[in-house]
C-alpha cells in the first residue's frame, strides 16, 4: 500500500469539530502550510512513537529523524512545518509514520 495524505482541517472562528482517524500502516504524506499543525492523541495501552522523517543532509551527514513518544492518554500538537522535513525541493510532502495503529487518533489542523 502507499502513503495516505492527510488533508487539513480548518478550524474557524468559533470552533473546530475536528474528525480524527487511526493512523494507517503505512504511514501519511502531508503538504503542511505555515499556518498546520498535528494533533495526536494516544488511547493505547502503550507509548506510540511518531515518527517525522527528515530527508535531509548536510555536508553528507544524514539530520536524525524527529520522533515524539507519547504515553497512554497523552496527547501532542507537533509542528511538522520545518523545511528539513520536506522529501526534496520539488516534493514539499512531509511524512508522518506511527508504530502503534490502534487507538491513536491524529489529524492536521489549520489555524485561521
Amino acid at each position: 500500500m502507499a502513503r495516505e495524505l492527510l488533508v487539513a482541517q480548518n478550524i474557524d472562528k468559533d470552533s473546530l469539530q475536528a474528525a480524527y482517524t487511526e493512523p494507517t500502516v503505512d504511514g501519511y504524506s502531508a503538504i503542511p502550510s505555515s499556518t498546520q499543525f498535528l494533533h495526536v492523541i494516544n488511547g493505547n495501552a502503550g507509548t506510540v512513537v511518531v515518527t517525522i522523517p527528515t530527508p535531509l543532509t548536510i555536508d553528507g551527514l544524514a539530520v536524525a529523524d524527529r520522533t515524539v513518544s507519547l504515553l497512554t492518554t497523552e496527547e501532542a500538537f507537533i509542528d511538522i512545518r520545518g523545511q528539513e522535513y520536506r522529501q526534496s525541493a520539488s516534493d514539499p510532502s512531509v511524512y508522518i509514520d506511527f508504530d502503534i495503529q490502534s487507538s491513536v487518533d491524529v489529524a492536521l489542523l489549520d489555524l485561521p
